[in-house]
């Protein structure tokens, strides 16, 4: 299974990666707190994923990209993911952070945020509420490392979520998890993660990954039309 970012096009998709559209729940401030799953979407063993944002058989490609001069250029650094992480310790627990992988999800805004959790992990609730929040970052910006320095993670399968944030009213990024390798336009892989968010916009300036832009610009994909369908992945 890979993701293997096209010039100025598709993200096409091969090895049978199952597709799954997911919403996030929120609290009564509407902040991000956990997912849920739809439904499945429909796709072959090989297919093209819109990057552009203007498709109109969401979030399939069908070619869109080639008349309205999309410019999908990848800039995003191939530098290991510790390598530019800022370390937040606590008790037995340090946040791992990474800035420039920031979707603007939320998930770790809920109470008193992942950063104050954190160091104040003393409290065993506290602690958990810390972990749950890194975990939950759906592009990978936060990673909970235990006291030997292993991550703490949630265990997926490889798969790929289209996310949704209905109080927001906005279509979100590509969550690619189970550590699926993404590939840029020059045939070179990213660091494989276990959570990590693509550009589903088309208009992040950190291409191919989400940087939140999508909010920004109220996108919206409506991808819950039942007449989508995935054709072959050639969208080049």
């Amino acid at each position: 299974m890979q993701v293997t970012v096209t010039k100025n096009g598709p993200y096409l998709v091969s090895g049978g990666v199952p597709l799954t559209l997911v919403e996030f729940i929120v609290d009564e401030k509407g902040h991000p707190i956990d997912y849920k799953h739809v439904k499945k979407i429909d796709a072959p063993e090989s297919y093209a994923l819109c990057r552009c944002g203007g498709s109109k058989n969401k979030p399939f490609c069908d070619g869109t990209h080639l008349k309205n001069g999309f410019d999908g250029t990848t800039v995003a650094t191939h530098e290991s993911y510790v390598s530019k992480c800022a370390q937040y310790p606590g008790h037995g627990i340090t946040l791992y952070d990474d800035k420039t992988l920031c979707a603007d999800a939320g998930f770790c805004a809920h109470g008193l945020n992942a950063w104050i959790y954190t160091k104040e992990s003393i409290n065993p609730q506290n602690k958990a509420n810390a972990i749950k929040e890194a975990c939950a970052c759906p592009s990978g910006r936060l990673v909970m490392m235990d006291e030997n320095n292993n991550p703490i993670e949630t265990k997926y399968k490889q798969e790929i979520f289209v996310l949704e944030d209905p109080h927001d009213g906005s279509s979100c990024a590509y969550m690619i998890v189970g550590g699926i390798p993404v590939i840029d336009e020059e045939g070179n892989t990213y660091e494989v993660r276990n959570r990590q968010t693509v550009c589903r916009c088309g208009h992040s300036k950190n291409k191919p990954f989400c940087d939140g832009t999508h909010y920004s610009i109220s996108f919206q994909d409506q991808i819950v039309k039942p007449d989508a369908q995935a054709p072959a992945a050639a969208a080049k």
